[in-house]
């Protein structure tokens, strides 16, 4: 997609993340009427080096993969970097994850579906000898079809140097929890780590979001000899076995992406079709998202002001809900969406203990 380089060319719609530094909208291009996502990088606040990003960006740009977020170029505009990219609708799994289901999916069919195309993208990037680094809930996207993508190829790198293939010795940079242990060693690691920060990902995506402490007995649990963590019982032997691959601690012994595409785990896939219609489907717009779990960052954002709802997930049967119970501002009202039941609520104090994590 040939887009322009200027600030003056977009209109910034919605708000969708914010962090320390930088932020991410979905803009308009006012020349094509095309939708992307632009992330503005703060060059005044960022700890990362400008050359970095840019040369983060160019790698990027030499990526080129069904399965990888579509990167379209970078321009400066006062003290802000502003980042073009796919704009994928459905939000990152981080994100999912946090709004609706802090105790995770729980749902293998659907987190097989997800990470298909993840290792798909994996077998493409290791053949390349490139190793991505940073492969975590956060930088996994989805499109409100249920399209799945990797994002974030900016702490990515290759592993030939000077015309040899090598083990990489990168600065230690990224998220820890999601970390291969022989990433800390002096000796290098390959794409194998990679690999290890799927089984971590995984593991998330079917408890929820747990501090390191906790993954780390998780950890443990699926490295002792026990054939069935405690933790894991309501998984299928598919499911932990899979795990139990990518968190092996030893790299030379860890299976490859390849390999584990071709688990019996990740054959219980059933594509994007899947993806759509048991979870995407089922979520409202990504900034509204946003909106309600950071009410005070929207403040400054392009949004206007309007009245939104609080959708909150819950399995139970709806055939109990008394007839009354659109009449009771603490329950709110109960709709049937797909397979999930929706209670919507207004109370902003239940509002703010629910997003708790």
């Amino acid at each position: 997609m040939d887009l322009p380089r200027d600030s003056q060319s977009y209109e910034l719609i919605h708000k969708l993340s914010e962090g320390p530094y930088a932020s991410v909208y979905v803009a308009r291009c006012k020349i094509n009427e095309k939708l992307v996502a632009v992330k503005m990088v703060d060059l005044d606040l960022s700890p990362i080096d400008m050359n970095l990003l840019r040369k983060g960006m160019a790698f990027w740009s030499t990526s080129t993969h069904e399965f990888i977020v579509k990167y379209f170029g970078s321009f400066v505009s006062g003290s802000k970097m502003w980042n073009l990219f796919e704009y994928m609708d459905g939000g990152s799994c981080r994100d999912i994850l946090q709004y609706s289901f802090q105790t995770g999916f729980r749902d293998e069919v659907l987190i097989a579906s997800i990470f298909e195309p993840v290792l798909q993208f994996l077998v493409y990037f290791h053949e390349n000898h490139r190793i991505h680094r940073d492969i975590r809930s956060g930088n996994i996207l989805l499109s409100s079809e249920g399209d799945v993508k990797v994002s974030d190829l900016c702490l990515s790198g290759s592993l030939i140097e000077s015309g040899q293939l090598s083990k990489a010795l990168f600065s230690i940079v990224g998220c820890k929890m999601y970390m291969a242990p022989e990433i800390h060693g002096k000796a290098g690691y390959t794409e194998k780590a990679d690999l290890w920060s799927v089984g971590i990902t995984a593991l998330e995506m079917a408890k929820g979001y747990m501090d390191q402490t906790l993954f780390q007995e998780l950890i443990d649990a699926f490295q002792s000899k026990a054939s069935n963590p405690v933790c894991f019982r309501e998984f299928s032997p598919k499911f932990i076995e899979f795990i139990r691959l990518c968190l092996t601690e030893d790299p030379e012994k860890r299976p490859n992406a390849a390999d584990l595409l071709k688990s019996p785990f990740i054959k219980l896939s059933k594509g994007k079709k899947y993806v759509y219609s048991t979870l995407v489907s089922n979520l409202p717009p990504l900034y509204q998202r946003f909106e309600l779990m950071n009410p005070k960052k929207c403040n400054e954002s392009p949004i206007k002001d309007r009245k939104i709802h609080k959708f909150e997930f819950v399995e139970e049967d709806v055939s109990d809900v008394p007839k009354d119970l659109e009449e009771e501002e603490e329950c709110g009202t109960v709709k049937q969406f797909g397979r999930f039941t929706m209670t919507i609520r207004q109370s902003r104090k239940r509002l703010r203990s629910s997003l708790q994590v």
